[in-house]
């Protein structure tokens, strides 16, 4: 019995070495068996280069496992019963079952349980004290050891379920981590590995239970070779700190020989590898990397670093020269490996570019279907009936992709389900249509009869309380089974394909084949226990996220694509490293796991060994790209990106400054400015960097230069495409005038569609042209509540006036009657939405709230003054636009507003009275007259109804002897104020003034408010209850008061007039420019709808506001003047 160890550095045929031994050695003995024990991928590359060294071209007395089939050959030789294996997908399925009944029994991680990824980790940790061989029994003695209460008790509740997961597994099950622990045991019974000769090779190290195995294996079996990985110097060297490059095989060695010890077993002098088939430059690269002092060599221009722009850029460099290796020189794909720094990054990235141009390609990696469409549909479908029909759980299912329903007409059904606001499987099953159906009746309709008719079967078996585990897998079976979903699979897997995304193509292919299996291991697992929904559908998600596409290899000769740690390389002649930049070679580890590096720490200096930690591995990550760099024989390729895919700025590897140390020669390229354009070129023809130029303004990069003066001389669709979707767009687009008079007709509307234009010529273009609208929903709106509130005060109003009663002499009692018919009768809305929800309930006691206040405030005003309500929501047509005023006031005088006697006046000496109106408009908001909006077009609305009772309404019959003055306009704000404590009943009926613009004059306001102003002027030290004026102590207008001359309110109506033609104008003329105002801090953009819709961004190029300047307030009507005076007489354009 003895061991003996074949050493060496990377590439110097240890394995040949080995395999040759071991050959020699079997021909020789033909009676004695042999094992070579690998890592599993190794198994079949293994058998191949032993039958390539045998002379009879076969092996009969040599074996090729891993330890996984070792410990099967035993078991068959044994005649051992065979448990079932459980796998990560059964365990984390298990492992998320027992949670659940566990729950209240935790002390650390009870508010964890269901959180994303606690499961996975979990998991992992309790494969990792299996691999470890560390028992339930020992984490207990450990917690009491250990001094800190949070490792105390993050250990105490990984025992708990660590133990029940062993009683749970009990019998039936076995992990694949206790495999080998089965093993140790039955080793002293075997014949088979009595005197045999087993060799380990491949390995970096072992785990303890692989140990376990080995210090067996020192007495079973007659020899034992292993080859690792170490220098002759570092072999014999009796420095072993964990920094250095070799420490991973000296720390094997150590151990082994330590067993070797204990069992009286013999190491032998172990044999040195010499052979290089590498270049100089390569060998010397592998004896220096890493190593102090360096020694600098030459390149020979078989080592290169790449310098890209970003990592497209890495993977498109990579194509011509794959392509010249190829080619030019003859090498096979199979002489040719590239690995990733980054994986999830790069690798589909770099099989789609390779399979575009016919090169052949693995990747050595699996893909989660965790995020599969088709995986998010059968979630979908549970959460359908876990959360009873709602909204987000039948769009989410409907949406998926695998639900065999037509896009339009989900779009049609889900407009119609939210404004609805259906939901519910009692509802569903509630025919939609009451009457005459309408198309979107008839639609959604028949997508409710689908729905209902897939999912009643599911439904009853999932809501059923005897249903088990069992009974809800089978129904989903059959759900899904239904559904068609597998030829849907392989039919977008094709489709994938066809387009050359092999990564998809391959992930799509085998999805199905994981669901199944998924599903066969929890009926299998859980088959006999009774689930809620909840907890079968987070089950079922802990098996989705360990379900793993893997990917075979297409043929022999192809290019292997794997990564730093797991993949293993082989007779390889160059390689090629993309990725290597800061934080992905080496990997920075973050904070994920339940047991911390610190806590780990402690627990190594209780001799409790774990993992490695996160330094530990940094140090084990070198030690593999020393082996990476080390494999190929003639050249070696590493290239890293100066920014990432946001062109953000990105650091190199640390690594790379170690590599550019080995030579004496500087081994950076950097791409010139002619493979640059070319690399662009290529790749999308240089669109994406021209465009990405533009959106920055940055037009100086040499590249983008040299691109745009290419396109500029060779006509190209897609480059005019670009140039006019991010420049010509910007700069005054228009439509032609036959097509704005097509689109729009003869103009009408209401003023505020004049005032949107206003505001930004696009939001008018997408509301009246394209006709496009909010969706609607289920919900009270801020316009809604506005509008109910606006119906109650008119149906109120109108009562009022049919009943008889005077607006200022109603009592309080028929007041509050006709106050609730009001309200009664308005609050039939929307399928009784106030019902809907407590919040909506809450609502509705508020809105009466609120409109028991308006309502006494309204008649406290009517009150103070002479004004009486003469028409309600009064709708008239002016200039081809609709108007309706919500309330009217007025009053006759003998008087003009400065107290002179019409009768004595010769200027209005054919009118008998004098007939004040104003005019009222209800507002839910904070609106608020503004004379810069007024005077730039932005608010039309209250001079548009001073125009009508200035130019309209006088003409009428009852009217005719007359003379109407337009007395005010205003907003009255419905509203139930907060006001200060003490205030009272006066300070909320001040704090609802009107708010707008009031003609002058003593006696009008003393019809207003008989409080502030007789016919001999305004009473000193006043303050209204109507209006916002307050007298100063000398009986004069306080400077806040908003009091306007006649003259003044006529250039206001004249300038409403002048902007609504202009307005109109430049409608027909197709105007539809994306520039919204900016007056101050306000913005077009700040509470619009179709905020999305426009592109309108200040960072591209041509798009900016139309800016509006303050006007001073005191010049403001010698500037209106000025405006008004130089458009009389022209044309308005």
């Amino acid at each position: 019995m003895a061991v003996q160890y074949i050493i060496g550095g990377t590439g110097t045929g240890k394995s040949e070495l080995c395999f040759n031994k071991i050959v020699k050695e079997a021909e020789k003995n033909p009676d004695k068996n042999y094992f070579v024990i690998v890592p599993e991928q190794f198994t079949l590359q293994t058998q191949k280069d032993l039958v390539r060294l045998s002379r009879a071209k076969a092996i009969m007395n040599i074996d090729v496992l891993s330890f996984m089939r070792l410990a099967y050959r035993v078991f068959e030789e044994l005649n051992i019963k065979e448990r079932l294996i459980l796998e990560d997908t059964g365990k984390n399925m298990v492992i998320r079952k027992l949670l659940g009944g566990l729950k209240e029994e935790l002390c650390f991680y009870k508010n964890a349980v269901g959180k994303q990824g606690f499961t996975e980790d979990l998991k992992s940790l309790l494969s990792e004290f299996m691999q470890y061989g560390i028992t339930p029994d020992n984490l207990t003695k450990i917690k009491e050891k250990t001094s800190s209460p949070v490792l105390a008790a993050k250990l105490q509740d990984a025992a708990l379920v660590y133990r029940a997961f062993n009683n749970y597994k009990k019998e039936k099950y076995i992990s694949a981590e206790q495999i080998l622990e089965v093993l140790a045991n039955e080793i002293s019974r075997s014949k088979l590995l009595e005197n045999s000769v087993i060799c380990f090779d491949g390995y970096t190290g072992f785990t303890p239970v692989q140990l376990k195995v080995i210090d067996l294996l020192l007495v079973k079996a007659e020899h034992l070779l292993f080859t690792l990985t170490v220098s002759e110097k570092d072999y014999y060297s009796e420095e072993d700190e964990k920094f250095r490059l070799f420490h991973l095989s000296k720390d094997t060695i150590n151990k082994i020989n330590k067993l070797a010890g204990e069992r009286g077993v013999e190491v032998a002098r172990p044999v040195t590898a010499e052979f290089c088939g590498k270049v100089k430059a390569l060998s010397l690269l592998e004896r220096q990397i890493f190593r102090y002092p360096v020694k600098k060599t030459d390149s020979e221009n078989s080592v290169r670093i790449n310098v890209c722009k970003n990592p497209r850029e890495e993977v498109e460099r990579l194509i011509p020269d794959i392509l010249s290796l190829v080619r030019d020189e003859g090498l096979r794909y199979r002489d040719i490996a590239v690995v990733l720094g980054d994986m999830e990054e790069y690798g589909e990235m770099v099989v789609d570019t390779l399979s575009s141009k016919g090169v052949p390609c693995f990747l050595d990696s699996k893909k989660t279907i965790a995020d599969n469409p088709f995986v998010e549909y059968i979630k979908a479908s549970l959460l359908v009936v876990e959360e009873n029909f709602s909204y987000d759980a039948v769009m989410r299912y409907l949406r998926s992709g695998f639900a065999n329903v037509d896009v339009y007409e989900v779009d049609i059904f889900e407009n119609y389900i939210l404004r609805r606001g259906i939901k519910g499987f009692r509802r569903y099953q509630t025919s939609f249509i009451k009457d005459e159906a309408s198309e979107e009746e008839s639609i959604s309709e028949g997508l409710r009869v689908t729905l209902v008719d897939e999912f009643k079967p599911l439904y009853d078996i999932l809501k059923s309380k005897k249903s088990k585990a069992e009974d809800f897998v089978k129904a989903l079976y059959e759900f899904v089974s239904a559904s068609g979903s597998e030829e849907r699979l392989m039919k977008l897997s094709a489709d994938f394909e066809e387009k050359g995304k092999m990564i998809a193509a391959r992930e799509y292919a085998g999805c199905y084949r994981i669901v199944m299996s998924v599903f066969e291991k929890m009926y299998e697992l859980l088959g006999d226990e009774k689930l809620s929904i909840e907890e079968f559908r987070s089950i079922l998600e802990s098996g989705f996220s360990e379900g793993k596409a893997g990917f075979i290899p297409p043929g022999l000769d192809q290019i292997v694509i794997g990564d730093v740690e797991r993949t293993r390389l082989k007779d390889i002649k160059v390689l090629f490293c993309l990725g290597f930049n800061e934080g992905k070679v080496p990997k920075s580890v973050g904070a994920r796991g339940i047991i911390t590096d610190t806590e780990k720490e402690k627990l190594a200096g209780m001799n409790v060994e774990l993992a490695p930690t996160a330094k530990e591995r940094a140090f084990r990550e070198q030690f593999y790209i020393y082996m990476l760099f080390s494999k190929p024989t003639e050249r070696l390729y590493v290239s890293y990106s100066s920014s990432n895919m946001e062109g953000k700025p990105i650091k190199p590897s640390s690594v790379i400054n170690r590599l550019r140390a080995v030579f004496k020669q500087e081994i950076v390229s950097e791409p010139t400015e002619e493979v640059s354009l070319i690399n662009e070129i290529r790749k999308d023809g240089g669109m994406e960097l021209i465009l990405s130029a533009i959106k920055k303004r940055d037009l100086k990069d040499s590249t983008v230069i040299n691109l745009i003066k290419y396109y500029n001389c060779h006509y190209d669709d897609r480059y005019n495409k670009i140039i006019e979707g991010t420049v010509s767009k910007a700069h005054g687009n228009s439509l032609e005038k036959y097509i704005a008079t097509e689109l729009y007709g003869e103009l009408k509307g209401s003023v505020t569609r004049l005032e949107l234009f206003s505001s930004c010529a696009y939001a008018h273009f997408i509301k009246h042209g394209l006709r496009l609208k909010e969706r609607k929903e289920f919900e009270l709106k801020p316009m809604d509540i506005g509008n109910i509130l606006h119906e109650i005060l008119e149906r109120f109003a109108k009562k009022v006036v049919e009943k008889g009663e005077s607006f200022n002499s109603i009592s309080e009692e028929t007041r509050e009657a006709i106050q609730a018919e009001s309200i009664a009768e308005a609050f039939n809305y929307g399928d009784d939405i106030f019902n809907a929800s407590f919040r909506n309930n809450y609502r509705l006691t508020r809105l009466k709230r609120i409109t028991d206040r308006a309502v006494r405030t309204v008649l406290t005003q009517i009150k103070s003054g002479l004004f009486t309500p003469v028409a309600f929501e009064e709708e008239f047509v002016t200039k081809g636009f609709k108007g309706r005023i919500d309330r009217i006031d007025s009053v006759l005088s003998d008087y003009l507003p400065d107290g002179t006697r019409l009768i004595d006046s010769k200027e209005f000496a054919d009118f008998n009275k004098v007939r004040y109106m104003r005019v009222i408009d209800y507002k839910s908001g904070n609106k608020v007259l503004d004379l810069d909006r007024a005077y730039y077009g932005l608010d039309l609305q209250l001079f548009t109804y001073l125009k009508y009772i200035r130019e309209e309404i006088g003409k009428r019959r009852e009217y005719k002897n007359n003379l109407i003055i337009p007395s005010g306009a205003y907003y009255f704000h419905i509203d139930d104020p907060v006001i200060d404590f003490g205030g009272g009943e006066e300070a909320v009926i001040k704090s609802m003034r009107f708010d707008g613009i009031t003609l002058e004059g003593k006696h009008h306001i003393s019809l207003i408010d008989s409080k502030i102003a007789d016919n001999s002027g305004l009473v000193a030290g006043a303050d209204s209850d109507v209006i916002k004026l307050k007298t100063k102590k000398d009986g004069e207008p306080s400077s806040l008061t908003k009091l306007y001359s006649r003259e003044e309110m006529n250039a206001l109506i004249d300038n409403s007039d002048l902007e609504t033609e202009k307005f109109k104008s430049r409608i027909l003329k197709g105007e539809i420019t994306p520039k919204p105002y900016c007056l101050g801090n306000e913005k077009g953009c700040d509470y619009c709808e179709y905020n999305g819709l426009c592109g309108f961004d200040l960072k591209l190029y041509g798009y900016n506001y139309n800016r509006l300047r303050k006007i001073d307030k005191k010049q403001f009507f010698a500037e209106l003047s000025n405006k008004l005076e130089g458009e009389n007489g022209t044309k308005v354009d």
